[in-house]
């Protein structure tokens, strides 16, 4: 999608990691010269990614460009109905707690990382 809209936007040349989570991302700079990096992001991201990239040998700038945060109103799903759950970011885990209380036991949650998918499996086991 990022990427999608990038190239909306007239970019071209844009490098892709060949798994779409953060060790993905960490992995494709291992191919690319040392140099300075500016990561935009959100307020509540992770260090590994900057991280990462410092250890490798790059020089790491990030700007803090977004907030996660639940909206204002809220229309619920009847969760009954629902089958899977695709979260993408631990945020999306806890909002969704917010709002429903608890990850519900009869929902396949996926995640888009494995720093989610851990995350998800932590809060399940905390129920």
């Amino acid at each position: 999608t990022t990427a999608e809209a990038l190239r909306k936007e007239g970019i071209q040349d844009i490098l892709l990691p060949d798994v779409d989570d953060s060790y993905g991302v960490m992995t494709l700079f291992d191919h690319l010269s040392r140099g300075k990096v500016l990561m935009p992001r959100s307020r509540l991201a992770l260090p590994l990614i900057p991280d990462g990239l410092t250890e490798r040998g790059f020089s790491v700038t990030t700007v803090t460009v977004y907030d996660n945060r639940c909206p204002a109103h809220i229309v619920k799903t009847d969760l009954r109905r629902v089958k899977e759950i695709i979260f993408t970011s631990p945020s999306t885990v806890d909002n969704f707690i917010q709002v429903y209380g608890s990850l519900p036991n009869h929902i396949r949650y996926r995640s888009r990382g494995r720093v989610t998918e851990e995350y998800i499996k932590q809060k399940l086991a905390e129920q």
